[in-house]
C-alpha cells in the first residue's frame, strides 16, 4: 500500500481520487481488475472501489505494522489440530483422505509454485 500510495509512481494522487490513475484507468476501466473492485467487500455494505476511493480521499493513510509475535498460530492456521501435526492435502488426495482432513478441500494448486 505504501508503494502504491507513493505519488512518485504516478498511480495515486493522495487526497484526489479523480486525479489518481489507479482509479481512473484500472479500477474504473473495462477490465478484470475493475470487475473485482466492483464486488462487495465481505462484512461491509461497500464495494472495494468505494473503499479504495475513500482511502485515497483520506490521503492514503498507512496502518501501523502489526508485530508478528502478536499473532497466534491458530489465527493463521485455524485448521491445524492442536494435539497432532496436520497432514497435507495434495492434488491427488483420495476422497477418503479429503474426508479425514479438517478443512476437506484443496486450496490453490495444492503446492507452492
Amino acid at each position: 500500500m505504501k508503494v502504491l500510495a507513493d505519488p512518485a509512481n504516478g498511480w495515486i494522487t493522495p487526497g484526489n481520487p479523480s486525479q489518481s490513475r489507479f482509479l481512473t484507468q484500472l479500477v474504473n476501466g473495462d477490465n478484470a481488475m475493475a470487475d473485482d473492485f466492483n464486488q462487495q467487500a465481505p462484512g461491509l455494505s461497500k464495494i472495494w472501489k468505494d473503499i479504495a476511493t475513500e482511502w485515497i480521499q483520506q490521503g492514503c493513510p498507512i496502518p501501523a505494522a502489526a508485530k508478528p509475535e502478536s499473532f497466534a498460530l491458530s489465527a493463521i492456521f485455524p485448521f491445524a489440530p492442536k494435539s497432532k501435526k496436520a497432514f497435507r492435502l495434495g492434488l491427488y488426495a483420495t476422497p477418503s483422505q479429503r474426508a479425514k482432513h479438517p478443512r476437506g478441500t484443496i486450496l490453490g494448486m495444492g503446492s507452492v509454485h
